[in-house]
């Protein structure tokens, strides 16, 4: 326990200089580097099983889709850049299926997978290329909202005043101070009031009341963000409730994230992804709650938020 809270105080730092770096391209840089880091303990993880991750494939898509949520602006405004508009505009092209329009990517990458596990020794297609694109959409497809919250500013909706530095940075943060909190109240309030597991076979220390105690901190910071320091022009008894949900969905959210990893590694057999961050195990096992966390996040603010916006006093 002491281990982990060392790491804790050591990594928050500098998780929120990298967060509040002006720009957001350093998070940019430390998502990227933390989707290498997971593809890495993801195909070592699955490696014991005796599954082959094309590791390769699964790292050039998760990239393509990290790459496809940079802004604009801040990647071909230099001069002398602008010949590359078209290669950015077409990444999405390679991201979803769309055969009226010419778009096969997936497609073709799935043709690629398959035929490239022919000519592999432990030729597996099913539990090899079926594991990979599970990597894909586990690691590839959900890190990349975390970014996409970074560079979310809300330039849509009517805010009174703004946090001081990128608003983005401010959501995320909210995001993490849902999840942190959330994580704490279960942890305590299982140990003190825990009586009724909640999945024993997934997550054998896990409780319906560590549960309730984590949604309800989640849903109290989500609540005190929201109607704080975010600062939109709304009915403040409406903002505060939409703050709560917020929180809620978010908390919810990421305990179903942690119960999904653990399903994974008990059919897996290992007991951490990795060994990266004393205390708390890998990238997958620190980020787990967070990678169901900031899709949630993003639907709120792009589907419910606009609507709590529009309701000004």
């Amino acid at each position: 326990m002491m281990t982990r809270i060392l790491t804790a105080l050591a990594g928050i730092p500098a998780l929120l200089l990298l967060l509040f770096w002006p720009g957001g391209m350093l998070w940019f840089l430390a998502i990227a580097i933390l989707m290498g880091l997971a593809t890495w303990e993801y195909t070592a993880a699955l490696d014991k099983r005796g599954i082959w991750i094309h590791w390769i494939a699964m790292a050039l898509y998760g990239a393509a889709m990290l790459f496809n949520t940079v802004p604009f602006p801040l990647w071909l405004s230099s001069p002398g850049l602008s010949a590359y508009r078209g290669l950015y505009d077409g990444i999405p092209a390679l991201l979803r299926w769309d055969p009226p329009a010419g778009y096969v990517g997936p497609g073709l990458a799935m043709v690629i997978l398959l035929a490239g596990d022919l000519a592999w020794k432990r030729r597996n297609p099913v539990r090899n290329v079926g594991a990979t694109l599970l990597g894909v959409g586990y690691v590839g497809a959900l890190f990349p909202f975390l970014t996409m919250l970074r560079w979310w500013d809300g330039t849509a909706l009517a805010f009174q005043a703004r946090p001081p530095g990128d608003f983005g940075a401010w959501v995320v943060l909210t995001v993490l101070g849902v999840i942190w909190a959330g994580d704490s109240a279960a942890y305590f309030g299982g140990r003190a009031w825990g009586r009724r597991k909640c999945a024993p076979s997934v997550s054998p220390n896990k409780t319906w009341e560590g549960v309730f105690c984590g949604l309800a901190a989640s849903a109290v910071v989500g609540a005190w963000a929201w109607g704080t320091w975010m600062h939109l022009r709304a009915e403040p008894a409406l903002l505060w409730a939409f703050g709560a949900a917020f929180g809620l969905m978010v908390g919810a959210a990421g305990q179903v994230g942690d119960l999904v990893e653990s399903a994974m590694k008990r059919e897996i057999g290992v007991k951490d992804f990795g060994t990266l961050l004393p205390g708390h195990g890998g990238v997958l096992d620190r980020f787990d709650s967070l990678l169901f966390a900031a899709p949630t996040a993003w639907a709120l603010l792009r589907f419910v938020l606009p609507l709590v916006a529009a309701a000004r006093s």
